[in-house]
């Protein structure tokens, strides 16, 4: 029972790791189940890192739809210790801009974290709105910069062909 990399084996991989389910925010466009964070046991977590061990990887991939929210993100620190590989480089998250300020950035350093890839969509405040989305220019300058400044990899996903857009629109968020 648990997950089984086998098949992977030596190979060149980014593992994934479930920690949560769910996310609190209510993004219009995105089909993960909101309003609840449903963890993942420790044991289960500590299963699937042990699940790694034969692969060949730099990093982690973090399943989380929003990394922060559930507050067992503070365990990703404690499993970087458990893989205990000189090659291990740290892990990759997927969050919003909110997550991304300052305090929470330091602790994300704490935790291992060295690329977050921020769900930004678009970089337009009135799209982002009419989409619910829990950010805003100005946070995810905001959040871009928290991440340079302590050394955390900012990348972001795009969504392309929002209804919304326009020729000025996409050359904003370009």
């Amino acid at each position: 029972f648990g997950t089984d990399y086998s098949l992977f084996e030596g190979e060149k991989t980014i593992p994934r790791l479930t920690m949560s389910y769910g996310c609190l925010n209510r993004c219009k466009f995105c089909i993960v189940p909101h309003g609840k964070i449903t963890p993942v046991s420790d044991e289960i977590i500590r299963q699937q890192v042990d699940s790694f061990h034969k692969l060949d990887y730099r990093l982690i991939y973090i399943d989380d739809k929003t990394y922060g929210q559930c507050q067992n993100y503070s365990m990703t620190g404690d499993l970087a210790k458990q893989i205990n590989d000189p090659l291990f480089n740290g892990f990759i998250v997927h969050t919003t801009s909110r997550m991304l300020n300052e305090d929470r950035c330091g602790k994300f350093v704490d935790a291992n974290v060295k690329v977050a890839e921020l769900g930004l969509e678009t970089f337009n405040d009135t799209i982002l709105k009419a989409y619910n989305k829990p950010s805003s220019e100005q946070s995810v300058i905001d959040a871009i910069k928290n991440c340079n400044d302590v050394g955390i990899l900012p990348i972001v996903n795009l969504i392309i062909g929002l209804y919304e857009e326009t020729d000025d629109t996409y050359k904003r968020t370009f």
